[in-house]
């Protein structure tokens, strides 16, 4: 933006607003008749760092561009940041109100190397077992940690009680985990199978049900009959975990100050730097000014505050004084022409 309108000769005109670029230039009063008047450039560099951001903040701004060039431009920026902001601000509203659950542990590993959720299984079961009679490095540590503290339950009822109780986890087998886990919401599983063993129906030897049996039970398994008995059982009966019809409450969550925290830190730390900065533009000045009139800094800067502190009165401030007009003669505000050297207002023919 900043190249083409330096580059488009219909973005110089007389004055800087682009609203009143039909009127005269304000100098015109104080100059000589052949005196050149100079064409400015609303697109300095600075200016139109100001356009693009206002215009994306949908801010405003004091102009706006005139060439078909910069208007192209402008118009195709409009565009741009306004189907990103829709975008980022859908994005940011399902962020800030939808709160995913955090679960600390994703496999057993996780699960080992904390301390903050003790975990166990049924005392005398074959979970138990799996665990002491391991040589994985990861099930014989969490077996030291078992063996050496109360974490072993009696049943599997009493060992998801404790879970839906207190931080803890419960290892147990994979089919009865299922189970537990479809019939109640608040429960999930973690990590896969850790060792896979089979059922069998125990038969005397050499029974002639044997062979009956496991032909029955293959071809209930090829034609998915179990399958289905599966899902009658273990899901069909269980709690609807989503949906407008959940037996589980839904929890609804609301925007916290954690959540909006560093829009306030933004917000201070702007604050911080427009003081620093506006106190810098005040010694500054006071500085440029005292060593121009030779005179001393410290009274200078109070001369400055005592005006910031009582704006209303311009007509003491050497810079910000109201001119009024008096037969013709510029003056300040409140004082009559006197032997004051002041401008007067002449017409002149451009």
């Amino acid at each position: 933006m900043y190249v083409v309108a330096n580059i488009t000769p219909y973005e110089w005109n007389l004055n800087f607003s682009c609203c009143t670029a039909h009127e005269p230039h304000p100098a015109a009063a104080f100059s000589a008749t052949d005196a050149p008047i100079a064409m400015s450039n609303n697109y300095s560099f600075w200016n139109t760092v100001w356009y693009v951001l206002s215009t994306m903040l949908k801010g405003g701004c004091d102009f706006g561009p005139r060439a078909v060039s910069t208007r192209l431009l402008g118009g195709t920026w409009w565009v741009f940041y306004l189907v990103i902001i829709s975008a980022y601000t859908a994005n940011l509203a399902a962020v800030l109100t939808v709160s995913r659950p955090y679960i600390p542990i994703k496999n057993l590993d996780d699960l080992a190397n904390q301390t903050a959720i003790s975990y166990g299984t049924i005392r005398g079961g074959s979970t138990m077992q799996f665990f002491q009679e391991s040589r994985i490095q990861t099930h014989i540590k969490m077996w030291e940690y078992m063996k050496d503290k109360d974490v072993f339950v009696t049943s599997n009822g009493k060992g998801v009680e404790r879970v839906l109780s207190s931080n803890y986890a419960y290892l147990m087998e994979s089919t009865s985990l299922e189970y537990e886990v479809q019939q109640n919401c608040n429960l999930t599983q973690i990590g896969g199978v850790l060792g896979s063993k089979g059922y069998g129906i125990a038969l005397q030897k050499k029974s002639e049900w044997t062979d009956r049996i496991s032909r029955q039970i293959l071809l209930y398994a090829k034609r998915g009959i179990i399958e289905m008995k599966k899902t009658k059982w273990w899901r069909s009966k269980g709690a609807t975990c989503a949906g407008t019809t959940s037996s589980v409450k839904q929890d609804r969550f609301a925007l916290s100050i954690y959540n909006v925290a560093g829009l306030f830190i933004t917000l201070i730390v702007g604050i911080l730097i427009a003081v620093v900065v506006v106190i810098f533009e005040l010694i500054y000045r006071c500085y440029h000014i005292s060593k121009k009139e030779n005179k001393p800094f410290l009274d200078e800067l109070l001369y400055e505050l005592r005006f910031a502190l009582n704006l209303n009165k311009f007509s003491d401030h050497r810079s910000r004084k109201k001119l009024s007009t008096h037969n013709g003669e510029l003056t300040p505000n409140g004082h009559t022409p006197g032997n004051v050297l002041t401008p007067k207002i002449t017409k002149t023919n451009l």
